[in-house]
């Protein structure tokens, strides 16, 4: 459980401290049109933290051994205890760092959407429900589904690759004396 935990909020908090980066980097205002694809860095800490928490799973087996099922769980874990401290992450900034970056984004997707020629009406419409998504309640749980669908992708991928079947036992040179 410790591994778990250990691993879950490791990767919560290098994620968080990569969103201040950008944030302090201007990659949440000013430069928006960059920091939606500098994010995906994010995407390659899970990819890592989950990587060495499974491999430390797999670590602490006597015989360094761990079935898929086994790594996979550890995984999934180690992923929802990173979805709950991205929760925490997400409430924290959307609320007391950038309370405004929702509304930065929802006038970027209207910027986005009037370069592909959506009418003002189909604008306006988005734009009602971009106003409720991009709160801090629903956007956290937004990330609380995400990272649990990114751990889950992840964890499935990881513990194919780290899987590492049980040695069996050492049989005897000769056989016992009768």
């Amino acid at each position: 459980m410790k591994t778990y935990l250990t691993y879950g909020f490791g990767i919560a908090g290098a994620c968080f401290v990569w969103t201040m980066i950008e944030d302090v980097a201007g990659l949440h205002g000013a430069h928006f049109n960059v920091g939606q694809y500098t994010h995906y860095v994010t995407w390659i800490i899970v990819i890592a933290g989950l990587w060495l928490g499974i491999k430390s799973v797999r670590s602490a087996s006597p015989d360094q051994s761990l079935t898929y099922g086994r790594g996979f769980w550890a995984g999934m874990a180690i992923a929802a205890f990173y979805a709950f401290g991205s929760v925490i992450s997400a409430l924290i900034f959307l609320t007391y760092i950038n309370p405004g970056f929702g509304d930065t984004l929802q006038a970027f997707q209207a910027q986005k959407m009037e370069q592909k020629g959506m009418d003002a009406d189909q604008i306006e419409k988005a734009q009602k429900m971009m106003h409720f998504m991009f709160q801090p309640i629903p956007l956290s749980i937004i990330s609380f589904i995400t990272s649990l669908l990114l751990g889950l992708v992840v964890a499935l991928i990881v513990a194919a690759i780290l899987r590492q079947d049980p040695q069996d036992p050492v049989a005897p040179a000769e056989p016992p004396p009768l």
